[in-house]
């Protein structure tokens, strides 16, 4: 397991983008983490990196959730 910590919500984001536009499609990515930690910042930034721009929903209700890209 790798530990990123980022201080701030547009570090979060951009460290989603970097991870985003480094992986392939058909890929899953597994989230967890309590409330706040952040993973709602992290998917807006993997979306843009993957070049999505749908309204990007918070991922800790949710099942499943697929983008297109």
């Amino acid at each position: 397991m790798i530990k990123l910590i980022t201080s701030s919500d547009d570090q979060t984001e951009i460290l989603g983008v970097k991870f985003g536009e480094r992986i392939t499609k058909n890929i899953q990515v597994l989230m967890f983490g309590n409330l706040g930690a952040g993973k709602t910042q992290f998917i807006k930034g993997v979306c843009k990196g993957l070049g999505i721009d749908e309204i990007i929903k918070s991922p800790t209700y949710t099942l499943m959730q697929k983008y297109r890209s």
